[in-house]
């Protein structure tokens, strides 16, 4: 399972256009900047901002879901009124 997992990986970070040796560099990069102690605070803090935008995104998805179903049928219900309006004319 570890192998197809960096598989997939590496063909993320191909689509990027990132080769093995530029991700090896960024990685040295972080850990020297960083330390070793702070790279899973870091990585937890981007873990839970990645999770709060995705359950925002899907509040918002909802919530326009619910407007579009709501006003579909109010829109209709005017349509029926205007036209039963016209026909009494």
């Amino acid at each position: 399972m570890l192998n197809f997992e960096l598989e997939i990986i590496q063909m993320v970070l191909l689509f990027l256009g990132l080769s093995a040796g530029s991700i090896f560099i960024v990685l040295i990069a972080i850990l020297l900047l960083f330390g070793s102690k702070e790279i899973p605070t870091i990585a937890r803090s981007l873990g839970k901002g990645i999770r709060d935008i995705k359950n925002a995104t899907s509040e918002i998805q909802n919530e326009v879901a619910k407007g579009a179903k709501g006003s579909t049928i109010d829109d209709l219900k005017k349509i029926r009124e205007d036209l039963d309006i016209t026909k009494k004319l």
